[in-house]
């Protein structure tokens, strides 16, 4: 496919990758992983795949935000551990994300991120409001319920990330040869040794967040709307057929 068609497809389907209707959503972001794992492609030009920088394309601004709240840097770290991505947390006058890794999979993680925070703001207000009506919650502290939502849902989100990830890596899983599973498997460690490399090139030290929760009921009720959201088939920055980089 001409490389000019090829970008415009892509535009296409990011824009689609923001539709309200879930599963389009998730079908338009599993086709995007798809194109840039098969040709390494960036959204402005194709790089070396082997090269690790941070550039425009690995920002990610929260519009609206000083402080990003805890449960999307847990999304994101969920997302980027699963794509073979390392995210960092930048700030100027706002925060931000920078994501170091190969640009294909860099795109994944900000596609698959803006689909899911979207959804798991229209979920968290979709299931406060029925929670509301349950008898004996007319005392609940829902800001805390709907932060204790966000966090449950996105750490159920970031474990079946991972799930599909090992999934995919593994031998017994895949209907295929062992050793395509095995390159994969192998591909994946070169791809974490290629960020871990630049991460400590750069001197940079990683920070953890600590995660609280005070609902444990909004927890639960997040955790349940994690298992039901759609991923699409192609998820953890690999396909069946092909892994972003190989």
């Amino acid at each position: 496919m001409e490389r000019t068609k090829l970008i415009d497809k892509i535009q296409k389907l990011l824009a689609l990758a923001k539709s309200p209707n879930e599963n389009e959503a998730a079908s338009a972001a599993e086709k995007v992983q798809a194109l840039l794992a098969e040709h390494n492609l960036s959204m402005s030009e194709i790089k070396d795949p082997t090269k690790q920088e941070e550039t425009d394309e690995n920002i990610i601004e929260v519009n609206g935000r000083k402080t990003i709240p805890i449960w999307m840097h847990m999304l994101m770290d969920g997302i980027c551990r699963a794509n073979y991505v390392y995210c960092l947390r930048g700030t100027t006058k706002e925060q931000y994300f920078a994501l170091i890794g190969r640009p294909g999979n860099v795109i994944a993680c900000k596609t698959l991120f803006n689909y899911l925070k979207e959804v798991i703001e229209r979920e968290c207000k979709s299931q406060m409001k029925a929670a509301k009506a349950e008898p004996g919650n007319q005392y609940t502290s829902w800001r805390s319920w709907a932060d204790s939502f966000r966090k449950g849902m996105t750490n159920r989100i970031s474990q079946r990330l991972n799930d599909r990830r090992k999934e995919l890596e593994s031998v017994d899983s895949l209907n295929e040869p062992i050793g395509s599973a095995l390159v994969r498997k192998s591909m994946g460690a070169i791809m974490t040794q290629e960020n871990e490399d630049f991460i400590s090139n750069q001197g940079i030290r990683p920070k953890t967040t600590k995660v609280n929760t005070s609902s444990r009921s909004g927890w639960q009720h997040g955790k349940a709307a994690g298992d039901r959201t759609a991923l699409g088939g192609q998820i953890g920055g690999t396909s069946r057929k092909r892994m972003a980089g190989v």
